[in-house]
């Protein structure tokens, strides 16, 4: 929902009261001068093929991991490498938009961690964290946007 393309569904929710009107215009323009925009994205695995349920009424749908099901009870809908091509392009297009991406590997293996380093903005943003760092991770990312909200 930071993409300013979105901007008629806002209008189309505030009409119908479900969205505050002062919320309306919004997303703002990608290069709005009096606003910036954030991701934080976090994972603890990487990327990898979209399941679905073959029976979507199944009775272990709820409780048992579809990659743990014979092939005949589940669907692959998108494949990893596919996945990956989306994820980056996503990060790619934020960034080249202006939007600042924060990202956060908890307790991640080397593909997942360095898939959340390349969609990072930078060195900087990027987080790989274990047990309760995650705390100290979000504070860093906390005061950073309160840094930048500050000299602009």
């Amino acid at each position: 929902m930071l993409n300013p393309t979105s901007q008629s569904a806002f209008q189309h929710l505030s009409g119908r009261g479900l969205v505050p009107t002062v919320y309306a215009n919004r997303p703002a323009a990608w290069n709005a001068p009096d606003t910036v925009k954030y991701i934080v994205l976090m994972t603890d695995g990487n990327i990898t093929e979209q399941l679905r349920p073959v029976n979507t009424m199944h009775v272990d749908n709820p409780t048992e991991e579809l990659g743990d099901r014979p092939n005949n009870q589940r669907t692959q809908i998108t494949s990893a490498n596919n996945n990956v091509r989306s994820f980056n392009l996503a990060c790619n297009q934020a960034k080249n938009n202006g939007v600042v991406v924060f990202t956060i590997a908890f307790e991640a293996n080397n593909a997942a961690r360095n898939q959340m380093r390349d969609c990072a903005s930078s060195a900087s943003h990027y987080f790989n964290v274990r047990g309760l760092e995650i705390s100290s991770a979000f504070s860093a990312i906390a005061n950073q946007i309160n840094q930048l909200r500050l000299t602009q």
